[in-house]
Formats: structure tokens, sequence, C-alpha cells
């Protein structure tokens, strides 16, 4: 029963806006110009040491990456993230198709390793690996599961670094509690400016941090998406960006 639209220019610009200065009223936009050049009014200056953050127009913008993908999957599972104390966030869940005949080939190469190290150390620990990874080749090359490289980052922001600290822990807690997924809060300036443009909506900027593997049927769960229960107030977005 999902509903999708294509952006206009008006939603576009509202979610850039919301992603570079999501602290002040959006400015009246200039159509000569592009996007960044209305919205991004200020210098991107970032902490140093371990202060990790993305500073625009005096707020203080950071991110939480799933560094580690839950070990079980369910259908609702996201409901809690969208549910947390403060509203100054934002999920980005990045994804990429894989192709099938080019992943089922690694994979056998893989394997063919693996049975080469069986033969010489005879460890049962190789042995199901080498029988899960058959088992994925024969889902993959039959089409029953589709796979995909997945990216989940969330994007805080506030106007303290104090602030955003508690923000951001805040998160990285929350992830940790969907079935063994482990959350890493960047810490390093570098790594928190890629995380910042990596996240701005429609962008097809893409970096390998916190790049996971992932099936079809478990990345439907990890969309944050969920039925309502009648006591939010507000109204779940989700953008997709693609091709068409």
């Amino acid at each position: 029963g999902g509903h999708a639209d294509l952006l206009n220019k008006t939603d576009l610009i509202e979610l850039h806006h919301k992603h570079f200065d999501p602290c002040s009223q959006r400015p009246q936009f200039q159509v000569k110009d592009s996007i960044l050049e209305n919205l991004l009014n200020d210098d991107v200056t970032g902490g140093v040491d371990r202060d990790a953050y993305v500073c625009i127009n005096g707020v203080y913008h950071g991110a939480v990456v799933m560094n580690t993908i839950p070990q079980m999957t369910v259908s609702g599972m996201m409901a809690s993230m969208s549910l947390l104390r403060f509203k100054e966030y934002s999920i980005a869940l990045k994804v990429r198709p894989i192709n099938r005949e080019y992943l089922g080939e690694h994979e056998e190469r893989g394997i063919e390793r693996r049975e080469r190290a069986f033969r010489a150390n005879g460890k049962s620990s190789l042995a199901s690996t080498i029988e899960n990874m058959r088992t994925r080749v024969k889902r993959l090359l039959k089409g029953d599961s589709i796979p995909f490289h997945v990216q989940f980052i969330v994007h805080c922001w506030a106007e303290s670094p104090e602030t955003l600290t508690e923000r951001l822990s805040c998160v990285a807690q929350e992830i940790q509690m969907l079935n063994g997924a482990k959350a890493y809060i960047l810490d390093v300036p570098t790594s928190c400016r890629n995380a910042f443009f990596n996240t701005v909506p429609a962008s097809g900027y893409w970096d390998d941090l916190g790049k996971h593997y992932l099936e079809d049927s478990n990345l439907a769960h990890l969309v944050p998406l969920c039925s309502g229960d009648g006591k939010l107030d507000t109204h779940n977005e989700v953008l997709f960006n693609a091709a068409n």
C-alpha cells in the first residue's frame, strides 16, 4: 500500500535547506543560482582532533554509522528509530544494487579458495562458511534474492557541540538495540565531513564508510518506515534517490 511521488523543485529545496541550515527560515530562492548557491551561504568548518563535527551557519552537524548490521531483521524493527525524544536528525539509507552474475562469480572463486584451505587444515568453521556461500550463490543465480550494498547513516544537528554529542549518543544507543546492530559515532573530522555530504538529499555522492552486503528481504526491514499508531503528531517521509 505504499505511495511514491517525484519530488518537485520546491520539495527538493526544502529538503536541502533542512540539511544545510536547519535552524533558520528558508531564504528567498534565487532562480538564477543553483540550490547549493542559495543555501550554502557559509564556510563549512570542522572540528579538530576528536571534536568531529561540521559547522555551517552556527549549527553543528555529526553522524552515526551502523557499522554492524542486525543479526536478524524483522518487519517493524525500525519504528523505534522514528520515535526519539528529539527531532533534529534524519536517517539516510543509501542503497546500490550489485550485479548478480558478477557477485556469483566472485563468490564461486571465494568458495574455491576456502575449499583448498579446508583440505589443508580441515577446520569445521570453514566447512560451514563454504556451505553458506554455496547456498547464497544458488539463491542469486536462481533469482531468489537481490543483492545490495547498503549504508545506514543518521545525521544529527544541534546549536552547540555539547547538545550534538548528547544526541549522537542517544542515536547510537538506539541503533545498538536493533537485534545486535553496532553503531559508530564518527570521531574523525574528515569522516564526519564525508558523511555530511553523503547524506545530502538526492545526492549521488557515495563512499564506502559503513558499507554492508544485504539481500532484498533483509534490506526491506531496514527501510525507516513504519505504520502509524495514532500517537505521532507529524508525518514521516522517505526520500528515494533513483535514476527515474
